[in-house]
């Protein structure tokens, strides 16, 4: 599996899409708390914002809801969801069980190729950090959806990637953290090096130790982030507005 383009700079990346684009640029309005916790979604200002037709906002939008990040209500539209601390830790308890079976099916297929190949990428991060949260975002997903891929479990790694979807935006709070770069690549690199030497039990403690972590530290961070949405600042556009009642 090659992750770098044919020159080996940069990773390979699927060509950016106008509902990608969209999908993006709401992301990341989200995360900069230009929209609050409930704010209705207004398609046709987002549209016109964005300089995209409603089509491709909508596919963005349609994608951020089976994310969990909006949720739609027939005749009310989108509007942005709030989550529970309980909630949040489902879905990180979810992420433990089937990532500690992955590392067991990772640990009976793997190659010095693919520990190769997640070293280039690291060092691939480590030269680009100096870039948007999204951008750091998707490049640390390059390296754990390698990083399973390794276990050659398809529908495994589908399941692993759906719960990363669901947890993307209380990933994209872990970032704003300033040791969050620091934590990453210490992470990363002891990933592996367990991986490197076969440490099946050591690499499972790794990863599972590291959700906890970050399972522990996201409530306060989503508690954090509701509170300062929920405040007096104004909306950042007519975009977003209260949802309407009932």
């Amino acid at each position: 599996m090659n992750i770098f383009d044919d020159d080996n700079t940069d990773l390979k990346v699927k060509p950016q899409t106008l509902s990608g684009m969209a999908y993006d640029k709401l992301l990341d309005m989200i995360m900069s708390s230009a929209v609050r916790p409930d704010a209705h979604l207004n398609v046709d200002e987002l549209a016109k914002t964005f300089g995209v037709s409603k089509t491709p906002l909508r596919e963005a939008l349609k994608s951020l809801e089976k994310t969990g990040l909006v949720s739609f209500r027939p005749y009310a539209g989108y509007s942005i969801k709030t989550f529970t601390a309980k909630e949040i830790g489902e879905l990180y308890e979810l992420r433990i069980l089937l990532e500690a079976f992955a590392v067991d099916q990772i640990i009976k297929v793997v190659r010095d190729e693919h520990v190769d190949s997640l070293k280039s990428i690291q060092l691939y991060i480590e030269r680009n950090l100096d870039v948007s949260r999204v951008k750091l975002f998707k490049m640390n997903r390059v390296f754990h959806d390698y990083f399973y891929s390794v276990s050659d479990c398809p529908k495994l790694c589908e399941m692993i990637g759906l719960l990363w979807d669901n947890l993307a935006f209380f990933r994209m709070l872990l970032i704003q953290e300033d040791n969050y770069v620091a934590n990453m690549k210490s992470e990363h690199w002891e990933y592996i090096d367990a991986l490197e030497k076969r440490q099946s039990e050591r690499l499972k403690s790794l990863v599972t130790t590291n959700l906890r972590k970050h399972a522990e530290q996201v409530p306060r961070l989503v508690d954090e982030h509701y509170r300062y949405q929920s405040g007096t600042r104004p909306a950042a556009s007519t975009a977003f507005r209260s949802s309407p009642p009932g």
